[in-house]
């Protein structure tokens, strides 16, 4: 099977240390290894994963394979400050509901 490197911005939600769920407009096969950036409190971290499953507008799971301390650090404060909101950036000029970093963040 041969490579393909499709960037896509995606919403990530039920971020956990061990992974999280994207909400993609298409299925991913299971096994498929992914480089994934989340913007974490104005940063952009990068880590490594894999496709767990992928449900047709349910969203898809990913299992983080490989991140750096930093990575780890911030993910670890983000899901355990429960009143730290993210903003969704795709759309700055249109006022958003704020989405609560415990549950879902956006990379």
């Amino acid at each position: 099977m041969r490579s393909v490197a499709t960037p896509m911005w995606v919403t990530a939600c039920d971020l956990s240390e061990g992974g999280c769920r994207v909400l993609v407009p298409h299925a991913m096969p299971q096994g498929t290894e992914v480089s994934i950036a989340l913007w974490l409190d104005g940063e952009r971290v990068w880590m490594q994963g894999e496709v767990t499953h992928s449900i047709y507008g349910c969203g898809t799971g990913i299992r983080f394979k490989a991140m750096d301390r930093v990575a780890q650090e911030r993910i670890a404060i983000l899901i355990t400050g429960s009143d730290a909101t993210v903003s969704d950036r795709r759309e700055s000029a249109v006022e958003q509901n704020p989405v609560y970093a415990a549950y879902c963040a956006t990379s």
